[in-house]
């Protein structure tokens, strides 16, 4: 449980700060898109969308918070 839980918060930090980061340069957030989805609808939302933030969306994003879960877990059990 206690690796868990310390994998659980080194994602919440991470999520945190690559959301700070994103906003930092400009790329979109999942909060902005699901946002813009909500208001605009899903096809304008997601067309309104550059390039670069869908690579940072589905490509870095979850591979960052899928690399900090792992490092938690690593940590957790003392390897």
């Amino acid at each position: 449980m206690g690796a868990i839980f310390l994998a659980g918060w080194m994602v919440l930090v991470g999520a945190v700060a690559m959301n700070l980061a994103a906003g930092a340069l400009g790329l979109s957030t999942w909060y902005d898109f699901l946002k813009a989805g909500g208001e605009l609808g899903w096809g304008k939302a997601a067309q309104q969308v550059s390039w670069i933030s869908w690579v940072f969306l589905l490509g870095l994003y979850p591979l960052g918070l899928g690399a900090l879960a792992a490092a938690g877990l690593r940590l957790a059990r003392g390897g």
